[in-house]
């Protein structure tokens, strides 16, 4: 019976632990811009989307921002890249440093074609 319950102390403890690998916490948006679209001259019905990629730097600033899936439109793809690059960010952190670390976000304007 003694052993039984050593063995029970001890699985208690085990299921306690705290884990010994480095935890990792993404990256964070804290201030963003929209595409400024009236450049584009687009005309209504219209839905575009399209998706960044960021590399955010341990300060939280964008380093390198380009598209990774096309809207389709030339225009508002370099818009988004432009807003982009004023994106802030809470870094990501690795065992409580900033370290660099990469997002994809992304970003749609406009309206689906309503049916009547």
């Amino acid at each position: 019976m003694t052993s039984l319950l050593a063995l029970a102390f001890l699985l208690a403890q085990f299921t306690h632990e705290v884990p010994k690998y480095a935890v990792l916490k993404q990256p964070e948006v804290r201030y963003s811009v929209q595409p400024e679209v009236s450049v584009c001259n687009l005309v209504p019905p219209f839905k575009l989307a399209a998706t960044m990629a960021i590399t955010v730097d341990v300060k939280g600033n964008p380093q390198h921002v380009h598209i990774t899936k096309s809207s389709g439109n030339k225009c508002f793809d370099q818009q988004t890249v432009a807003a982009g690059n004023h994106y802030r960010f809470a870094p990501a952190l690795k065992e409580g440093h900033p370290i660099l670390s990469a997002v994809t976000i992304g970003v749609t304007f406009g309206r689906d074609r309503e049916k009547y």
